[in-house]
Protein backbone atom coordinates (compact mmCIF):
# COMPACT_ATOMS: atom_id res chain seq x y z
CA UNK A 1 0.00 0.00 0.00
CA UNK A 2 1.56 3.54 -1.01
CA UNK A 3 0.55 6.86 -0.10
CA UNK A 4 -1.64 9.42 -2.06
CA UNK A 5 -0.46 12.27 -4.08
CA UNK A 6 -2.65 14.37 -1.91
CA UNK A 7 -0.81 12.98 1.49
CA UNK A 8 2.61 14.17 -0.33
CA UNK A 9 0.99 17.51 -0.87
CA UNK A 10 -0.58 18.16 2.32
CA UNK A 11 2.92 16.95 4.12
CA UNK A 12 4.79 19.47 1.90
CA UNK A 13 2.18 22.20 2.58
CA UNK A 14 2.44 21.46 6.49
CA UNK A 15 6.14 21.72 6.79
CA UNK A 16 6.42 24.86 4.43
CA UNK A 17 3.94 26.63 7.20
CA UNK A 18 5.63 25.05 9.84
CA UNK A 19 9.04 26.27 8.78
CA UNK A 20 7.83 30.17 8.08
CA UNK A 21 7.07 31.13 11.79
CA UNK A 22 10.64 29.18 13.20
CA UNK A 23 12.63 30.75 10.45
CA UNK A 24 11.30 33.97 11.17
CA UNK A 25 12.50 33.25 15.12
CA UNK A 26 15.72 31.78 14.27
CA UNK A 27 16.55 35.30 11.82
CA UNK A 28 15.15 37.21 14.19
CA UNK A 29 18.18 36.18 17.04
CA UNK A 30 20.68 36.00 14.31
CA UNK A 31 20.33 39.57 13.40
CA UNK A 32 20.54 40.59 16.96
CA UNK A 33 23.42 38.80 17.56
CA UNK A 34 25.33 40.40 14.44
CA UNK A 35 23.79 43.44 15.56
CA UNK A 36 25.34 43.60 18.88
CA UNK A 37 28.75 42.16 17.19
CA UNK A 38 28.65 45.14 14.82
CA UNK A 39 27.99 47.86 17.32
CA UNK A 40 31.19 46.66 19.27
CA UNK A 41 33.03 46.98 15.86
CA UNK A 42 32.21 50.47 15.54
CA UNK A 43 32.62 51.41 19.12
CA UNK A 44 35.62 49.78 19.69
CA UNK A 45 37.05 47.75 16.45
CA UNK A 46 36.33 44.57 17.81
CA UNK A 47 36.69 41.85 14.65
CA UNK A 48 37.37 38.46 16.79
CA UNK A 49 36.63 36.42 20.19
CA UNK A 50 33.09 36.86 20.66
CA UNK A 51 32.55 34.63 23.29
CA UNK A 52 28.99 37.02 24.53
CA UNK A 53 26.87 35.96 21.29
CA UNK A 54 25.56 33.03 19.75
CA UNK A 55 25.07 31.49 23.60
CA UNK A 56 24.74 27.84 23.77
CA UNK A 57 21.69 28.29 26.15
CA UNK A 58 19.60 30.81 23.62
CA UNK A 59 20.79 28.21 20.48
CA UNK A 60 19.02 25.08 22.78
CA UNK A 61 16.00 27.00 22.70
CA UNK A 62 16.18 27.59 19.27
CA UNK A 63 16.18 23.80 18.54
CA UNK A 64 13.79 23.02 20.57
CA UNK A 65 11.30 25.78 19.23
CA UNK A 66 11.73 23.75 16.07
CA UNK A 67 11.39 20.55 17.10
CA UNK A 68 8.81 21.10 19.60
CA UNK A 69 6.35 23.47 17.35
CA UNK A 70 7.09 21.28 13.96
CA UNK A 71 6.50 17.92 16.07
CA UNK A 72 3.47 19.26 17.54
CA UNK A 73 1.97 20.82 14.19
CA UNK A 74 2.95 17.24 12.33
CA UNK A 75 1.54 14.34 15.12
CA UNK A 76 -1.68 15.92 15.56
CA UNK A 77 -1.90 16.32 11.48
CA UNK A 78 -0.80 13.02 10.79
CA UNK A 79 -3.30 11.71 13.74
CA UNK A 80 -6.45 13.53 11.68
CA UNK A 81 -5.16 11.98 9.06
CA UNK A 82 -6.24 8.99 10.19
CA UNK A 83 -9.16 9.43 12.24
CA UNK A 84 -11.33 7.04 10.21
CA UNK A 85 -8.70 4.53 11.17
CA UNK A 86 -8.86 5.10 14.74
CA UNK A 87 -11.58 4.08 17.11
CA UNK A 88 -13.24 6.35 19.66
CA UNK A 89 -11.10 4.90 22.17
CA UNK A 90 -8.48 6.62 20.51
CA UNK A 91 -7.91 10.49 21.44
CA UNK A 92 -4.98 12.21 20.01
CA UNK A 93 -5.28 14.92 23.07
CA UNK A 94 -4.41 12.33 25.48
CA UNK A 95 -0.76 12.04 23.17
CA UNK A 96 -0.13 15.51 23.14
CA UNK A 97 2.54 15.63 26.50
CA UNK A 98 4.39 12.83 25.66
CA UNK A 99 4.39 13.84 21.99
CA UNK A 100 5.75 17.43 23.22
CA UNK A 101 8.63 15.72 25.41
CA UNK A 102 9.55 13.11 23.06
CA UNK A 103 10.18 16.04 20.10
CA UNK A 104 12.07 18.34 23.16
CA UNK A 105 14.30 15.03 23.80
CA UNK A 106 15.12 14.81 20.22
CA UNK A 107 15.78 18.73 19.75
CA UNK A 108 18.25 18.29 22.87
CA UNK A 109 20.22 15.66 21.11
CA UNK A 110 20.41 17.19 17.82
CA UNK A 111 21.26 20.20 19.52
CA UNK A 112 24.45 18.60 21.51
CA UNK A 113 25.78 17.09 18.85
CA UNK A 114 25.12 20.81 16.19
CA UNK A 115 25.37 23.88 18.79
CA UNK A 116 29.68 23.66 18.91
CA UNK A 117 29.53 23.82 14.56
CA UNK A 118 26.62 26.48 14.58
CA UNK A 119 28.20 28.74 16.95
CA UNK A 120 31.72 28.60 15.68
CA UNK A 121 30.35 29.19 11.79
CA UNK A 122 27.78 32.36 12.95
CA UNK A 123 30.65 33.48 14.69
CA UNK A 124 33.22 32.97 11.83
CA UNK A 125 30.82 34.91 9.10
CA UNK A 126 31.14 38.34 11.73
CA UNK A 127 34.38 38.13 11.72
CA UNK A 128 35.40 36.96 7.92
CA UNK A 129 32.66 40.42 7.53
CA UNK A 130 34.37 42.70 10.01
CA UNK A 131 37.70 42.07 9.26
CA UNK A 132 37.26 42.99 5.31
CA UNK A 133 35.41 45.90 6.54
CA UNK A 134 38.58 47.09 8.56
CA UNK A 135 40.38 46.76 5.63
CA UNK A 136 38.49 49.25 3.54
CA UNK A 137 39.33 52.14 3.46
CA UNK A 138 36.19 53.86 2.06
CA UNK A 139 33.81 52.09 4.82
CA UNK A 140 36.24 53.39 7.51
CA UNK A 141 36.25 56.66 6.32
CA UNK A 142 32.39 56.76 6.87
CA UNK A 143 30.60 58.03 10.32
CA UNK A 144 29.27 55.35 12.68
CA UNK A 145 25.32 55.59 11.56
CA UNK A 146 26.05 54.96 7.71
CA UNK A 147 28.74 51.98 9.17
CA UNK A 148 25.83 50.57 11.60
CA UNK A 149 23.16 51.19 8.29
CA UNK A 150 25.37 48.76 5.96
CA UNK A 151 26.51 46.37 8.71
CA UNK A 152 22.94 45.62 9.14
CA UNK A 153 21.79 45.34 5.59
CA UNK A 154 25.10 42.97 5.27
CA UNK A 155 24.04 40.57 8.34
CA UNK A 156 20.12 40.78 7.32
CA UNK A 157 20.79 38.43 4.25
CA UNK A 158 23.50 36.24 6.19
CA UNK A 159 20.46 35.93 8.73
CA UNK A 160 17.95 34.90 6.64
CA UNK A 161 20.22 32.40 4.74
CA UNK A 162 21.55 31.24 7.85
CA UNK A 163 18.08 31.02 9.62
CA UNK A 164 16.58 29.32 6.04
CA UNK A 165 19.43 26.39 6.28
CA UNK A 166 19.34 25.56 9.87
CA UNK A 167 15.68 25.48 10.02
CA UNK A 168 15.02 23.21 6.80
CA UNK A 169 17.14 20.98 7.47
CA UNK A 170 15.52 20.30 11.44
CA UNK A 171 12.24 20.48 10.05
CA UNK A 172 12.55 17.62 7.95
CA UNK A 173 13.58 15.46 10.77
CA UNK A 174 10.99 17.39 13.59
CA UNK A 175 8.35 16.48 10.73
CA UNK A 176 9.23 12.51 9.62
CA UNK A 177 9.88 11.88 13.56
CA UNK A 178 6.64 13.42 14.27
CA UNK A 179 4.40 11.40 11.63
CA UNK A 180 6.29 8.21 13.04
CA UNK A 181 5.82 8.46 16.83
CA UNK A 182 2.53 9.37 15.70
CA UNK A 183 1.56 6.12 13.82
CA UNK A 184 3.82 4.47 16.19
CA UNK A 185 1.52 4.97 19.35
CA UNK A 186 -1.35 4.75 17.14
CA UNK A 187 -0.78 1.58 15.30
CA UNK A 188 2.30 0.21 16.74
CA UNK A 189 5.36 -1.23 15.38
CA UNK A 190 4.23 -5.10 13.72
CA UNK A 191 1.09 -2.88 12.16
CA UNK A 192 3.37 -0.55 10.07
CA UNK A 193 5.46 0.10 6.88
CA UNK A 194 6.98 3.33 5.65
CA UNK A 195 7.43 4.59 2.78
CA UNK A 196 10.11 7.24 1.69
CA UNK A 197 8.87 10.07 -0.53
CA UNK A 198 11.55 12.37 -2.24
CA UNK A 199 9.79 15.66 -4.61
CA UNK A 200 11.00 15.10 -7.88
CA UNK A 201 11.49 18.60 -9.56
CA UNK A 202 14.83 17.91 -11.01
CA UNK A 203 16.70 19.51 -7.98
CA UNK A 204 16.46 16.26 -6.04
CA UNK A 205 19.69 14.05 -5.00
CA UNK A 206 20.23 11.62 -6.90
CA UNK A 207 20.44 9.16 -4.46
CA UNK A 208 17.14 10.56 -2.61
CA UNK A 209 15.33 9.97 -6.46
CA UNK A 210 16.60 6.47 -6.37
CA UNK A 211 15.31 6.02 -2.77
CA UNK A 212 11.73 7.79 -3.76
CA UNK A 213 9.01 4.62 -3.62
CA UNK A 214 10.93 2.34 -1.45
CA UNK A 215 8.77 0.83 1.34
CA UNK A 216 10.18 -1.19 4.48
CA UNK A 217 8.90 -2.62 7.36
CA UNK A 218 8.57 0.11 10.12
CA UNK A 219 11.87 -0.83 12.54
CA UNK A 220 13.64 -1.09 9.40
CA UNK A 221 16.36 1.10 7.87
CA UNK A 222 15.52 2.71 4.08
CA UNK A 223 19.08 2.28 1.96
CA UNK A 224 19.70 6.13 0.84
CA UNK A 225 22.98 6.91 -1.41
CA UNK A 226 24.95 3.44 0.75
CA UNK A 227 23.54 5.09 4.54
CA UNK A 228 20.98 3.16 6.36
CA UNK A 229 18.44 6.11 7.43
CA UNK A 230 15.17 5.66 10.07
CA UNK A 231 13.91 8.67 8.57
CA UNK A 232 14.31 11.46 5.67
CA UNK A 233 16.12 13.63 7.95
CA UNK A 234 17.54 11.24 10.21
CA UNK A 235 20.75 13.07 11.84
CA UNK A 236 22.69 10.03 12.24
CA UNK A 237 22.85 10.43 8.13
CA UNK A 238 25.92 12.59 6.80
CA UNK A 239 25.44 15.97 5.64
CA UNK A 240 25.02 15.05 1.76
CA UNK A 241 21.65 13.35 3.14
CA UNK A 242 20.41 15.31 5.77
CA UNK A 243 20.95 18.83 5.25
CA UNK A 244 17.95 21.14 3.18
CA UNK A 245 16.51 17.26 2.42
CA UNK A 246 12.96 17.75 1.80
CA UNK A 247 12.11 14.49 1.65
CA UNK A 248 8.82 12.82 3.93
CA UNK A 249 8.64 9.44 5.39
CA UNK A 250 5.14 8.60 5.36
CA UNK A 251 4.24 5.59 8.02
CA UNK A 252 1.91 3.41 6.30
CA UNK A 253 -0.50 1.38 8.11
CA UNK A 254 -1.15 -2.43 6.65
CA UNK A 255 -4.19 -3.55 5.95
CA UNK A 256 -5.13 -5.67 8.77
CA UNK A 257 -3.66 -2.67 11.10
CA UNK A 258 -5.56 -2.78 14.99
CA UNK A 259 -4.99 0.49 16.75
CA UNK A 260 -3.02 0.52 20.02
CA UNK A 261 -4.75 0.58 23.62
CA UNK A 262 -4.98 3.93 24.45
CA UNK A 263 -2.35 5.81 26.56
CA UNK A 264 -3.61 7.05 29.44
CA UNK A 265 -2.69 9.97 32.46
CA UNK A 266 -0.42 11.85 29.78
CA UNK A 267 -1.94 15.42 28.78
CA UNK A 268 -5.45 14.89 30.13
CA UNK A 269 -6.30 18.77 31.23
CA UNK A 270 -2.85 19.66 30.75
CA UNK A 271 -1.80 22.06 28.00
CA UNK A 272 1.08 21.55 25.36
CA UNK A 273 4.27 24.43 25.43
CA UNK A 274 4.72 26.04 22.27
CA UNK A 275 8.40 27.67 22.09
CA UNK A 276 9.08 30.80 20.24
CA UNK A 277 11.01 34.09 20.01
CA UNK A 278 9.59 37.35 20.65
CA UNK A 279 12.31 40.75 19.82
CA UNK A 280 15.30 39.79 21.71
CA UNK A 281 13.50 38.01 24.17
CA UNK A 282 13.44 34.36 24.23
CA UNK A 283 10.28 33.30 25.95
CA UNK A 284 8.01 30.07 26.36
CA UNK A 285 4.09 30.25 25.50
CA UNK A 286 1.05 27.83 26.59
CA UNK A 287 -1.79 27.33 24.37
CA UNK A 288 -4.56 24.79 24.28
CA UNK A 289 -3.04 20.52 23.56
CA UNK A 290 -5.68 20.67 20.40
CA UNK A 291 -4.30 22.46 18.48
CA UNK A 292 25.50 21.68 10.04
CA UNK A 293 26.92 24.49 8.22
CA UNK A 294 27.46 22.38 5.06
CA UNK A 295 25.27 24.17 1.90
CA UNK A 296 23.73 21.94 -0.29
CA UNK A 297 20.94 22.58 -1.98
CA UNK A 298 17.99 20.21 -3.84
CA UNK A 299 15.58 16.97 -1.64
Amino acid sequence: MKVSDSWITEWSKQLNTGEKSEVLAVRRYYQEQYNQGSDMFISTGKTSQFTELFKTKDLENLYRSIYVNIGLRFANWYAKNNERLITKSINPKDYSDIWEQTFATESQRVAGARIVLVQGTAKAELEKNLKRLMRDVDFQALGAQEKARILRSRFNKISQYQAERIVRTEATNAANLATERAALDIYGAKSLQKQWITAIDGRERPAHNAANGQIVDFDDYFLVGGEQLKRAGDPRGSAANVVNCRCAMAPVPKDDAQVEQPLSGFALGLAAEAISLQGERIVTQRKPSTDISEELDGE
